[in-house]
This record gives structure tokens, C-alpha cells and sequence, in this order.
């Protein structure tokens, strides 16, 4: 991607983090709420553990205590990390879904073109050229693939945050 590119595409990136960051700020409020449930009941089922465990013994009853601690921040971790993934996922689709609009564009066929170009110079001039179904364009030669296809364009896009997606769902 040029840096002509880039740039055109800084005001969509920005308005796609914005609402990347409305989106996962909501999913993680929920994670939050769900892991808050989740400790408060295990410190409920903790409680009870302790307090049937009077009739056991102490030592029995706050190991029991420990291991239901460490399953609830287990279930807290995992009820986190599946937030952060729905976020990273409704990012990544929202991004292919504002590329994709590009085809409404009048100068999409250009755009094509030198997608085309660029899978020529990286292929060779004898690189078979296709049209994705998706929008842009994927190309094959010498036993190399090449995809230039929107989605892709977005998956990379994504990518390109690298730590800064991080901050999708920091508080």
C-alpha cells in the first residue's frame, strides 16, 4: 500500500478505531459485569465451602477456598479473553465492511488497476490476475499466490495496529 493510499485511508481507519473503541469499551463492560457476577458467586460457593468445611476441619475447607478462587479467576480470564476477541473480530469485519464500500466508488475500476500493477511487479508480468469476490483482486504465477483482495487489505490493516489494538480494551 502507498502512502498516498495510507493517508487516504487515515480518515476511515480513525473513524473505524473510534467505533472499534465504542464497541469493544461496551464489550468489555459486559465481560466486566459477567466476570464481577462470576467472583461474586464464587465467593458465595467460597463462603458456604468454609462454612461446611467447620465441620471438616479448617485446613480442608480454606484449601477448598483456594482452588474455588483460582477456578473463578480462571473463568474471569477466559470471560475476558473472549471479550477481547469479539472486539478484535467486530474490528476486523467493520474495516472489511468500510473497504468493501470502494466498489460504490466511481474510481474503484482505477484502484483495480493498480492492484493489478502492484500483483504484477511483486508476480511477474505473466501473474494470472482475478477479480476477488470481495473486492480488489487476487493474483497467481509461478506457483505464487498474492492477495490484493479488500479483505485482505483489511486483515493487514488490523494487523498493522499491532500493540495499539491493545488499547481497544485497556481501561
Amino acid at each position: 500500500m502507498t502512502a498516498e493510499e495510507t493517508a487516504a485511508l487515515m480518515p476511515v481507519r480513525e473513524a473505524l478505531l473510534d467505533r472499534a473503541r465504542a464497541d469493544a469499551d461496551r464489550t468489555l463492560s459486559e465481560a466486566r459485569a459477567d466476570a464481577r457476577r462470576a467472583l461474586e458467586e464464587a465467593e458465595r460457593a467460597a463462603t458456604q465451602i468454609r462454612e461446611q468445611a467447620s465441620d471438616q476441619g479448617e485446613a480442608q475447607g480454606t484449601e477448598a477456598a483456594v482452588a474455588e478462587r483460582a477456578r473463578a479467576r480462571r473463568l474471569v480470564r477466559a470471560a475476558e479473553l473472549r471479550a477481547r476477541s469479539r472486539a478484535y473480530q467486530r474490528l476486523r469485519a467493520q474495516v472489511a465492511a468500510e473497504l468493501r464500500k470502494l466498489r460504490a466508488d466511481p474510481d474503484y475500476p482505477r484502484l483495480l488497476e493498480r492492484m493489478a500493477d502492484e500483483a504484477r511487479r511483486a508476480l511477474g508480468e505473466d501473474a494470472t490476475i482475478t477479480t476477488a469476490p470481495e473486492g480488489g483482486v487476487l493474483a497467481e504465477g509461478a506457483g505464487v499466490r498474492a492477495d490484493y483482495s479488500l479483505d485482505a487489505f483489511a486483515d493487514r490493516a488490523v494487523a498493522a495496529l499491532g500493540p495499539d489494538v491493545e488499547g481497544l480494551w485497556a481501561p
